[in-house]
């Protein structure tokens, strides 16, 4: 039983770590939408600029997916 709930509250923490990600990809494209240059960007939200980078790449690469989808994407990289 200690198993099944301690994998349940994994599967939470994935899933919030997944959305607040999410949330800064959205970030991000908003602010590169209206054509703020990366270093602006990394600065302004005080990211890492290969961070922002990589995420301008993911939404290049992939223009169909949703925030969402980058941000399982960059989880899954960076093995956060």
């Amino acid at each position: 039983m200690c198993e099944a709930i301690l994998g349940m509250i994994e599967a939470g923490r994935v899933e919030g770590r997944t959305h607040g990600e999410a949330k800064i990809v959205a970030i991000i494209r908003k602010k590169y939408i209206k054509k703020k240059n990366l270093q602006i960007i990394s600065d302004e939200l005080e990211l890492d600029y290969f961070y922002v980078k990589e995420v301008i790449d993911l939404i290049h690469e992939h223009p169909d997916w949703t925030d969402l989808q980058i941000g399982e994407t960059l989880i899954m990289r960076n093995n956060f």
